[in-house]
């Protein structure tokens, strides 16, 4: 039995550290309560030294977790991951809602 976790994931791409969130919401109010203002979804975008992605991770209990990652480009979620899987709907609707 492998669990499937999606997850909206930050990366600093200077320090390589990495936040996970559940929705966009709440990476959303983490980011503006560590900068001190109320950001959108434009602005961690904007920001060059983050990365934004969806990222799946599936749990293998055999092997180490294997993960996946859905990139933004033009301010658009790819709707096919980098292992060519689709992208569930329920991530492109709260994408699309908040950009």
């Amino acid at each position: 039995m492998k669990n499937i976790i999606y997850e909206w994931q930050t990366c600093y791409l200077d320090a390589e550290h990495s936040d996970y969130f559940k929705t966009i919401k709440e990476c959303l109010e983490q980011h503006s309560m560590f900068n001190g203002k109320r950001l959108t979804l434009k602005d961690i975008l904007d920001d060059k030294t983050i990365e934004f992605t969806l990222t799946v991770t599936n749990h293998h209990p055999d092997a180490e977790d294997n993960k996946e990652y859905a990139f933004v480009k033009n301010y658009k979620l790819d709707e096919i991951n980098d292992m060519g899987r689709k992208v569930p709907q329920k991530y492109i609707k709260e994408f699309n809602n908040l950009i």
